[in-house]
């Protein structure tokens, strides 16, 4: 279970601008989500996603190009109204540029 929650850390940490320790996260998260769920391939982009996400906050542009990558896999699984699915939906729109982060129809 350390994994998930260091994934969800490091968004809060992420959001909270302490980059370094969210990327650190995330980097340890990884091949613990690969290895312990080998057959859930959303885990791994839920973690691809928020990277992405993160990289993107600190001006980095293949942070778009990672959230634009993970995305169709965890919404395969998770769809635009479940909590994972909005967070990929906001952050798919914030790769667009687009203000309020929300996704264009």
């Amino acid at each position: 279970m350390i994994a998930p929650i260091q994934t969800d850390l490091a968004d809060l940490l992420c959001g909270k601008r302490r980059f370094p320790e969210a990327m650190a996260l995330l980097d340890q998260a990884a091949p613990i989500i690969r290895k312990r769920y080998p057959d859930q391939a959303w885990r791994s982009a839920w973690v691809v996603n928020r990277r992405g996400a993160c990289l993107a906050r600190q001006g980095d542009a293949t942070g778009r190009v990672l959230v634009n990558e993970s995305a169709p896999v965890v919404l395969q699984r998770w769809k635009a109204g479940t909590i994972y699915g909005a967070q990929v939906e906001r952050r798919l729109g914030t790769a667009k540029g687009l203000p309020d982060g929300t996704r264009s129809q």
